[in-house]
């Protein structure tokens, strides 16, 4: 069994979609040879992945993820920090790493257009230690978190056309989407 939600925002008065209410994702998992055990394990939703794939005795190999099983469960080396993003037609691209003991947050200053393309210049960062508006000054760590966030929104770019199709493909959903954005 394996339970996980898109946060555990149910009382958050935030609109923030990256907002710690947000991300914040609890999952449990239980099964043959996994240990009743609580762990702080820094994790992704992508992790659920190999963690399946691991427990249910399947043999991923040469399938290319970015999916990491955790060390709690076996893995061999646990996540140094964890990233989400927030890309919609209209918003701003807005993404944010969290370590266990900082936060860092980008945005891009244009909004994206109708087909969710968005000018990475100018942006916006921060880092701040978590749980704080407190900023930060540790270059080494903001270089390093900047890179990591620059090379995720260049692949989001990088995939637009495949983002077109899917879009005018679904037309009604991303109006949809947009309306609930909007309101």
């Amino acid at each position: 069994t394996i339970v996980t939600d898109h946060g555990h925002s149910y009382f958050s008065k935030s609109t923030d979609s990256l907002s710690t209410s947000k991300i914040s994702i609890p999952w449990m998992i239980r099964g043959k040879d996994i240990p009743a055990t609580v762990s702080n394990e820094i994790t992704e939703n992508v992790d659920v992945f190999n963690t399946l794939a691991q427990k249910s005795e399947i043999n991923i190999n040469g399938i290319e993820t970015d999916s990491n099983l955790p060390e709690v469960l076996g893995g061999k080396k646990a996540r140094n920090f964890s990233f989400s993003e927030s890309f919609y037609p209209t918003q701003a691209y807005k993404s944010i790493i969290k370590d266990q003991e900082y936060t860092f947050n980008f945005e891009t200053q244009y909004k994206a257009n109708d087909n969710g393309y968005f000018k990475l210049d100018p942006y916006l960062c921060s880092l701040k230690k978590s749980n704080s508006s407190e900023e930060v000054i540790n270059d080494n760590l903001y270089k390093k978190y900047l890179q990591e966030c620059l090379k995720k929104a260049n692949k989001c770019l990088n995939n637009h056309e495949k983002r077109k199709k899917i879009i005018s493909e679904n037309p009604e959903w991303f109006k949809m989407r947009l309306k609930k954005l909007s309101d």
